[in-house]
């Protein structure tokens, strides 16, 4: 049952896939000079103790049944050849049915040396976290939250109140890093500022635009009442990551949800994100295209965000912070309903 719902979702997920516009009311402040060269440009970005040479990397999506083993392949082998770290689907079903553990392990065969995050939902222990890091050989655990995906499927989860106790427990004793990771919808400043409480120091704002998993778990079940409004629940990415900036030197940020180009990487870098997750992208290329294909495309990606970085003066990927943009209405006016400081933005380089 739980191999044949991963293979729903994957294909659910290729179904739904569509054109994110939300980071379309960003726009940058063109300046002609730069004191930039591309030779000058580095990419390098650190996050949960680790340096990465890409500011993106390849988010959650797959794993626990023989489709999934096929993509989390294809998906390492990207990985290795681009040296991006790589996070595993939810690894829950491993617990259950070890027979599933080929489909992740997969992963370590193909690419040995990546930066691995293991995957978990919050509500699981710390035995059960230091079992699926062990077995898969990961590098750090990453725990997703995702209240509105159990709440749209018929056998998801309905209590809920221990997740944030369970998360600083596992912060408090485990030795790895601890990554928390929203699963589409978004998350407030509140949120953030809760998990910074509780000792997470790296969130995944994963907000709206991408993977849909309240459209994900409605299309498998087709007696959906009144829950399809959860379809357009949660905040966009770049929301999210406006939300988080009072607290950006406190807490590492990574951002996904939506990211399709390289613009949207850099936008989110812009915005204060450490790095940006990828996923219902590159299943939907991997979906029609070669896994040499796909590696020549995400090798389009680095040349394109060196350019716009030569373009933007930024020779380093934190220098993107400092550039000036402008936000739209809809952005502009989230900022100022939610009191969140947004106008100095447009005056960052002056």
């Amino acid at each position: 049952m739980q191999e044949q719902r991963k293979d729903e979702h994957l294909h659910h997920a290729e179904q739904l896939y569509h054109s994110n516009h939300a980071f379309d009311d960003i726009q940058f402040v063109h300046h002609s000079f730069t004191t930039c060269n591309v030779s000058d440009v580095s990419l390098n970005t650190s996050w949960a103790n680790h340096t990465f040479k890409t500011p993106f990397y390849i988010n959650a999506m797959t794993g626990g049944s023989a489709q999934g083993k096929i993509l989390n392949q294809k998906l390492a082998q990207l990985a290795n050849q681009h040296d991006l770290a790589l996070a595993t689907g939810s690894a829950s079903i491993t617990l259950k049915q070890p027979s599933t553990l080929d489909s992740f392990k997969i992963i370590r065969q193909e690419a040995p040396k990546i930066f691995l995050l293991a995957n978990l939902g919050a509500e699981h222990p710390l035995e059960h976290i230091k079992q699926v890091v062990e077995t898969l050989e990961a590098d750090a655990i990453q725990l997703h939250l995702n209240v509105i995906q159990e709440l749209t499927m018929p056998e998801g989860a309905r209590q809920f109140d221990y997740w944030l106790e369970n998360i600083q427990h596992i912060v408090q004793t485990y030795h790895k890093p601890v990554i928390v990771k929203e699963v589409g919808f978004g998350m407030s400043q509140e949120t953030i500022l809760q998990l910074k409480q509780a000792g997470v120091k790296t969130i995944d704002i994963s907000g709206s635009g991408g993977t849909n998993f309240a459209s994900i778990e409605l299309s498998r079940h087709h007696d959906t009442t009144y829950m399809e409004e959860f379809q357009s629940f949660g905040q966009s990415t770049p929301i999210s990551l406006l939300e988080s900036r009072p607290v950006q030197q406190d807490i590492e940020i990574l951002a996904s949800g939506g990211i399709q180009s390289p613009l949207h990487v850099i936008k989110a870098l812009a915005l204060g994100a450490k790095s940006v997750g990828i996923a219902g992208w590159i299943l939907h290329q991997l979906h029609h295209h070669s896994v040499t294909q796909v590696s020549s495309q995400l090798t389009n990606w680095e040349t394109a965000i060196r350019h716009y970085m030569v373009a933007l003066n930024a020779k380093t990927t934190t220098d993107l912070t400092q550039t000036d943009i402008v936000l739209g209405q809809n952005l502009a006016h989230w900022c100022t309903a939610r009191h969140l400081p947004w106008q100095d933005l447009s005056q960052r380089s002056s």
